[in-house]
């Protein structure tokens, strides 16, 4: 019988390309069994436009033993994209008692095939800059607009 786990992600940072941000990943057992603990086999980046082309999370650590309902957050995981674009988060999870592994997203019923998947998108930063910039634009044209529209007072 597979074991059950529900994996929720949280980030800390912008996906920005050459700049750092941190992944934190929460394994829940939503199963009605013990789970037995286990480990990451793999957390990465997977670029769709680089075939086989990312980065790896080294050193991943163990899942301890989970009782029904229990939650395993993990250290963070520092991740610097070394590129731009749409890219997909890899989770690969193992039990020690050799049993199959369903990974479940967050906040569904639904069974992931396979391997945890999440979309990110990386940009860089001077993409972040220019729509800075546009917001500011958007923002000043926004309070010339409202200028426009109080009535004046008659003289």
């Amino acid at each position: 019988m597979a074991h059950k786990l529900e994996i929720n992600c949280r980030y800390e940072g912008v996906f920005v390309r050459r700049e750092e941000f941190r992944l934190i990943v929460s394994v829940t057992n939503i199963g009605d069994k013990t789970f037995s603990g286990g480990k990451f086999t793999s957390i990465r980046l997977f670029f769709s436009h680089l075939y086989d082309c990312y980065p790896k999370v080294p050193n991943l650590p163990d899942i301890p033993s989970l009782e029904p309902m229990s939650s395993f957050t993990s250290i963070p995981f520092l991740f610097n994209p070394y590129n731009e674009g749409l890219a997909t988060l890899i989770i690969r999870v193992e039990a020690n008692d050799g049993q199959p592994v369903e990974l479940y997203v967050h906040g569904q019923e639904k069974k992931i095939p396979g391997d945890w998947l999440g979309p990110v998108y990386v940009s860089n930063r001077e993409n972040m800059h220019i729509i800075s910039l546009l917001e500011e634009v958007l923002r000043l044209l926004k309070g010339t607009e409202e200028k426009r529209r109080k009535p004046r007072k008659p003289k």
